[in-house]
């Protein structure tokens, strides 16, 4: 029996279709949360960002709210008998808080192209224009390793309007299961 190569032995690029029906009429509005929705849980399962998108969000709030955002490392507290900070515990502390920094601005940089994006993408299907949404992961479009399709009804943006706030959360939960 012969071995299989070492391309043969690569995950399989067969399509998985999975098809969700929902007990609501779908809204622009609710495709937009299930879109959102989907995005954040794809991301981070697929390990696109180190934890999920809710704290993401709450790390770049924390430090918005402190006036000191890109100011120094503070100070240590004050130096007591049984407590004396080193030089090392000084450069390690200073060497932590400026990762941190740099994390946090590549963090806020992402939540706001992620924002942008989806801002582009409500407007987009208010307009009645998108028929499907593609999550394409990998290094470039190109050469994406996977990629997901959210295909709309036909009948998506016609949904009367006062549908809209009530089924919102509903849809994207059920959506979920």
């Amino acid at each position: 029996m012969e071995q299989p190569s070492k391309h043969a032995r690569q995950r399989g690029k067969e399509t998985i279709n999975v098809d969700v029906k929902l007990e609501t009429t779908l809204t622009n509005q609710s495709c937009a949360m299930i879109v959102e929705g989907f995005l954040k849980y794809i991301l981070y399962q697929r390990n696109q960002i180190p934890v999920q998108f809710d704290t993401l969000e709450r790390e770049v709030a924390k430090t918005e709210g402190t006036p000191s955002h890109h100011s120094e490392v503070p100070t240590p507290q004050e130096h007591t008998a049984d407590k004396v900070y080193s030089r090392k515990e000084e450069i390690a502390r200073r060497t932590l808080h400026s990762k941190r920094q740099r994390w946090l601005t590549k963090v806020n940089n992402f939540l706001e192209v992620f924002n942008t994006v989806m801002q582009t993408l409500r407007t987009e299907l208010n307009d009645g224009n998108v028929m499907a949404v593609n999550v394409i992961l990998g290094s470039s479009i190109i050469s994406g390793q996977e990629v997901f399709s959210i295909i709309f009804p036909r009948d998506c943006s016609s949904a009367p309007a006062e549908c809209e706030v009530s089924n919102g959360r509903q849809t994207a939960m059920q959506f979920f299961r």
